[in-house]
């Protein structure tokens, strides 16, 4: 769907109260985050969001990430809810969002669980030092990534005629052999996905990465010092923490970030099938009044 002006405006504006919460709560518990990839760009050279940016993301160490999982009843209230694969079911991303409850956002037509808008938040991980195994680990998230997503598709079967009449073998086994033992499938793949997590603690190696990023592997791993216990910077006028060598994560990542794209690519790449700010809708294969839809 296209976003207005206005409504990008409502949205940042929406997840910038929900950043504020999450940073009022991580300083509170003393647990350790960074702005991450656009937003900690954001942060650097705009001193806010890049202005045809609406989302927002963190980091945080896994230590860190897991001490935020475990305290979920805390994190959640009338206003907040926090998901994640291990509690929130049909969920479909290897990461974390705090989302607002009083909003609708969906993502995706084939992915039916309900969102509202939310925060991206990403465990940093640690990983082998030998950079021949770590991309092969790398590649491996990135099957069960995949892998997670069509699990957790919805297809009714509307899908499967118009796939039938186009003549998509291959899309209708896929839905077949989705649709049969889904739970145990994705059980055994959160498991999996748990020990490639797992097997290198972060700390251990002095390297770390986020496995869930669709990046060159190499430009995801970098030194564990490089994010220590971060610098201050600003955000839309909100104090916020970056990585200690911000410069050096970023351009290891993006190149010379401070560097403007092309016009024609100042544009939002995040998906949004259906979004309401105003209000949770129940949002089935269809929108419902009150949202937009594509």
């Amino acid at each position: 769907m296209v976003i207005t002006d206005e409504l990008l405006e409502k949205k940042k504006r929406n997840a910038l109260e929900i950043l504020r919460y999450f940073i009022g709560f991580c300083n509170k518990h003393g647990l350790r985050y960074y702005c991450a990839f656009g937003t900690a760009i954001g942060a650097v050279r705009h001193k806010g969001f890049i202005p045809w940016d609406d989302d927002i993301d963190v980091q945080m160490p896994r230590p860190d990430y897991e001490k935020l999982m475990g305290m979920r009843p805390e994190v959640e209230n009338d206003d907040y809810e926090l998901l994640e694969l291990r509690f929130t079911p049909g969920y479909f991303a290897a990461f974390a969002k705090l989302s607002d409850r009083h909003t609708t956002l969906r993502e995706y037509e084939s992915q039916h669980v309900i969102l509202g808008n939310s925060i991206d938040i990403f465990p940093i991980d640690g990983i082998s030092s030998d950079m021949e195994r770590y991309r092969k680990d790398y590649l491996l998230s990135q099957k069960y990534r995949k892998r997670l997503f069509s699990l957790s598709e919805i297809h009714d079967w509307k899908w499967v005629r118009l796939k039938l009449a186009q003549f998509h073998p291959l899309a209708i086994l896929k839905y077949l052999e989705v649709c049969t033992g889904r739970t145990a499938k994705r059980e055994r793949l959160l498991k999996r996905m748990r020990k490639l997590e797992t097997a290198h603690p972060f700390g251990s190696t002095g390297m770390v990465a986020n496995y869930y990023l669709w990046s060159s592997y190499d430009r995801l791993c970098m030194p564990e010092e490089w994010f220590g216990k971060g610098v201050s910077g600003s955000f839309e006028g909100m104090e916020v923490m970056l990585p200690a060598e911000y410069d050096k994560v970023l351009t290891r990542i993006y190149g010379n970030y401070m560097q403007f794209p092309p016009e024609s690519e100042r544009v939002s790449t995040h998906k949004c099938h259906y979004i309401d700010l105003d209000g949770r809708s129940s949002v089935g294969g269809t929108a419902v009044e009150g949202g937009a839809k594509a």
